[in-house]
């Protein structure tokens, strides 16, 4: 029992650490203009064989089709599935596409969307490039939760050490560093 606990503990480790680690999330746009949405014809098209395969499953073990003439079963599996696709298509008209929530989420996404491309296209861009010896200071600051003393990359030179300066820090209002007690809590 007690060998099981520890492969159950290091699986469960090494599954958090491979998930917050190695694996990542796709993003979103790489699914195509349609999304998931491209998933809906071979959805139709499982529905369409499953239709066929229920029909044919009461024809070939239904106990009222036994000893009848094959014309008689294949008679019955195409009106089985006329009749399963005409109700599957008077259901599909009588049900809107969308209801007015999805229709107001989606004007909501647009217009944050136009929102974020006018401000991103007046930004100022980056003044400079940032050297491999003010990555690894900007890293370490980062480390060792010194946020007030992180540069922002598009700001030159001169414009921060305006901001950083001894006076001002003071007038700056950052939030603290979240404080983690125990590390171990972070992993699930």
């Amino acid at each position: 029992v007690f060998v099981v606990f520890v492969v159950f503990v290091v699986q469960l480790r090494a599954s958090a650490w491979y998930l917050t680690n190695v694996t990542r999330r796709s993003f979103p746009r790489e699914a195509g203009p349609n999304g998931i949405g491209a998933w809906n014809d071979v959805i139709a098209i499982l529905m369409g064989v499953g239709v066929i395969s229920s029909a044919l499953v009461l024809v070939i073990h239904g106990e009222a089709f036994r000893g009848q003439h094959i014309l008689t079963r294949i008679s019955f599996v195409i009106v089985f599935a006329f009749v399963s696709f005409v109700l599957w298509e008077v259901l599909r008209r009588s049900q809107p596409e969308e209801d007015s929530e999805t229709a107001l989420l989606k004007a909501r996404r647009q217009h944050v969307q136009a929102k974020l491309t006018l401000v991103g296209q007046s930004l100022p861009k980056a003044t400079h490039l940032v050297s491999s010896h003010e990555e690894e200071e900007q890293s370490r600051y980062v480390s060792t939760g010194q946020w007030r003393r992180l540069r922002p990359m598009n700001r030159s030179h001169e414009d921060w050490n305006k901001v950083d300066t001894p006076d001002n820090a003071a007038e700056l209002e950052l939030p603290e560093p979240a404080r983690v007690d125990d590390p171990s809590d972070m992993i699930p």
